[in-house]
């Protein structure tokens, strides 16, 4: 069994690295460009995983779950009047077989959950195996990147998942309480963890996708007509039973961990959402630097204090580009530009070219197509946010260099 969760660390570890190699020591730098780079073909990343950004319909359906999850309420109340209506429609008419859009559908499903399960099972090995328990309960890494598109997948996969019991309505099949109370909950649930970044995410993405992978390719195999042993179909209730039981135990986990207080000794997690609603721009103190980033307050060593994202491009795109102002270089193949989004915060980060100031550095990480701003020390309430752009930066740029902080 060790031997078997290594070797799955192992490959998401080389999967992870495959996208998060980077150049020299002047990575720090915004605009470094190569046309020389390139992604390793070890293991091999769709664009609709890895460029979803720029994808306006994937991007404008994340933004809606994030903005408007509340509206998972209505689906849901709407899913319950539509099937109760339903039975009464039916009740007097004959039932419909579908057994072929049945199957269809089921297969499509299976398939889709199938490639989840492959896609965020080796991240939460991964993490527990190299990192331990706590820090796969308490760090949302799996928000972003290529996991973090199938989590959100996952998530909004429980609207149309709703479908599930159409078939059961149209077909006169027996509709039980946990079934449509399960669907209807977990959209709201699924919905509502998304737009908080939950870290308990991935153990719930993980272990779901699983179960319903062999779940919906049993029921694609009946609706098919094959016959198939008794015996699996009691394997499936007891995964299912399962998933139940270590869901519940992780989010007591979590609940405890943040009682203690221990989920904000973590390097990056959710506290962040919190962090950044303490952010606020105004005059920088470096002159003509024009806005600045400050914290309202105090912010520990080590905690991410907001994170550096934008429009991702590619070394051709982001060669092309005018302006390169904002442009900062994550690694082989991966830019990101927040040139038109003025709603990251992290773009208002000013380099005073003095290292005594200093106070945060920018972990790159280009599988999840962002930069974590680090605090590097300990900040205090009111001070500007400082980070080094690094020398290639200033290369055809006249810095303006602070000394010191003038008095508040």
């Amino acid at each position: 069994m060790v031997t078997i969760v290594s070797h799955i660390s192992n490959y998401f570890e080389q999967f992870n690295s495959s996208l998060t190699a980077t150049f020299e020591t002047s990575s720090h730098s915004h605009n470094v460009l190569s046309s020389t780079d390139k992604l390793p073909l070890s293991f091999y990343v769709f664009d609709f995983e890895r460029y979803t950004d720029q994808m306006e319909t994937l991007r404008d359906l994340r933004t809606y779950m994030i903005q408007r999850w509340h509206n998972s309420f209505f689906y849901a109340l709407a899913y319950l009047f539509l099937i109760y209506t339903g039975q009464i429609y039916m009740k007097n008419k004959p039932r419909f077989e579908l057994r072929l859009w049945l199957a269809a559908w089921n297969t499509f499903l299976a398939i889709f959950s199938i490639f989840g399960a492959m896609r965020v099972l080796p991240e939460l090995i991964y993490v527990i195996y190299t990192h331990g328990m706590k820090y796969s309960i308490c760090n949302n890494s799996n928000a972003f990147g290529v996991v973090g598109f199938w989590t959100w997948a996952f998530c909004f996969s429980k609207l149309p998942e709703l479908i599930d019991t159409v078939f059961i309505v149209l077909r006169k099949q027996p509709l039980i309480f946990l079934h449509w109370y399960h669907h209807a909950s977990v959209l709201i649930y699924c919905w509502f963890s998304y737009q908080d970044y939950s870290s308990t995410g991935r153990w719930f993405c993980g272990l779901n996708y699983v179960v319903h992978g062999i779940m919906y390719s049993y029921y694609a195999l009946r609706a098919m007509k094959f016959r198939i042993p008794r015996w699996v179909a009691m394997i499936i209730t007891i995964l299912q039973l399962s998933q139940m039981i270590i869901g519940c135990y992780i989010n007591l986990q979590a609940w405890q961990y943040k009682k203690n207080g221990e989920i904000k000794h973590q390097k990056y997690n959710s506290i962040i959402i919190d962090v950044m609603v303490e952010l606020e721009i105004k005059q920088s103190q470096i002159p003509g630097a024009g806005c600045g980033l400050f914290t309202r307050i105090p912010i520990s060593k080590d905690s991410c204090v907001c994170i550096y994202t934008g429009k991702v491009l590619r070394t051709i795109d982001a060669i092309r580009l005018e302006d390169k102002s904002y442009l900062m270089r994550l690694g082989p193949q991966v830019y990101v530009d927040p040139c038109d989004d003025t709603t990251v915060l992290a773009r208002y980060i000013n380099d005073p070219r003095n290292r005594l100031l200093q106070n945060v550095i920018f972990d790159k990480r280009p599988d999840e197509q962002c930069a974590y701003i680090i605090a590097k020390r300990d900040i205090a309430a009111g001070e500007e946010i400082f980070a080094d752009y690094g020398r290639w930066y200033w290369l055809k740029k006249t810095p303006t260099r602070l000394d010191k902080l003038p008095p508040r």
